[in-house]
């Protein structure tokens, strides 16, 4: 009995080199697994080839390729989403500056809407505006006329009646005549303009009056309350006729029992 496994026999010849037994077989199985240790040693820490610029693996090489078509088919689109929000949302990139064709008619869309939102949410403010600007320039013509009536138009009269101007001492009537100077102030209304101006302003007022009238007539009988409500129906009228405007009359001339009727006294 051996006392220790270091006094057992040698299977290999240190002196020949080579196995006692089988050394051909013996010698092909630990080259075998040499070669196995290693490519699981060299696929463990290599992957791609950089001199050929290649996966090793050809499935790999070939799924690589395939993602690499489709990362370049949206190297665009990637790009433009890399952008800030301002630039994507550029009218640049809604249309084409040289033929104004839409390029991303939903982006237009939004850009459209967003315009519509920005006018409507002024369009309160315009309208006041416009009527604060209306009722400004009534106020500022009212001004400017009460301004110029204020004075007495013989003021310029009597600046103009010697017929001639004081400066150029040209006459407003030669052959090379001065040229007056405009009247900033009215003449003071006849007596017959008075009584035309308040006989327009009493038909306009009849007018506007008989035309509320009928109107109103008119919406009795389109809400049908002349036919079985009770009430008698209103006939059909001429809006527009009751609605035109009279011509001006002399209203000396006026009749229809008229509580404006001037009185005119007769010698």
């Amino acid at each position: 009995k051996l006392r220790s496994i270091t006094q057992q026999p040698r299977d290999y010849n240190v002196l020949s080199n080579k196995y006692k037994r089988d050394h051909e077989r013996r010698t092909a199985e630990e080259d075998e697994r040499a070669r196995r240790r290693a490519a699981e040693k060299f696929w463990a820490t290599h992957d791609y080839n950089i001199m050929t610029q290649e996966f090793y693996d050809p499935d790999k090489e070939a799924q690589f390729q395939e993602l690499k078509k489709n990362a370049e088919a949206e190297h665009t689109t990637r790009a433009f989403n890399k952008l800030p929000p301002s630039y994507q949302k550029g009218e640049g990139y809604v249309y084409s500056i040289t033929n104004f064709s839409v390029q991303n008619p939903e982006l237009y869309r939004t850009y459209e809407e967003k315009e519509k939102r920005a006018i409507d949410s002024k369009a309160t403010r315009w309208h006041r505006e416009a009527e604060i600007v209306e009722k400004a320039e009534e106020r500022a013509a009212i001004e400017t006329t009460r301004s110029s009536m204020r004075p007495s138009h013989n003021r310029y009269e009597e600046n103009t009646s010697h017929g001639y101007d004081i400066i150029t001492t040209k006459g407003y009537h030669d052959r090379d005549p001065a040229s007056k100077p405009p009247a900033r102030t009215q003449p003071k209304p006849t007596a017959m303009e008075n009584l035309t101006t308040s006989a327009n302003s009493f038909w306009q007022t009849r007018s506007t009056m008989t035309a509320s009238r009928f109107r109103a007539g008119a919406d009795g009988m389109g809400s049908g309350r002349g036919a079985g409500g009770g009430e008698a129906a209103v006939p059909p009228l001429d809006i527009d006729r009751a609605t035109a405007q009279p011509p001006p009359q002399n209203p000396l001339e006026m009749t229809g029992g008229s509580s404006a009727r001037p009185s005119v006294r007769t010698g």
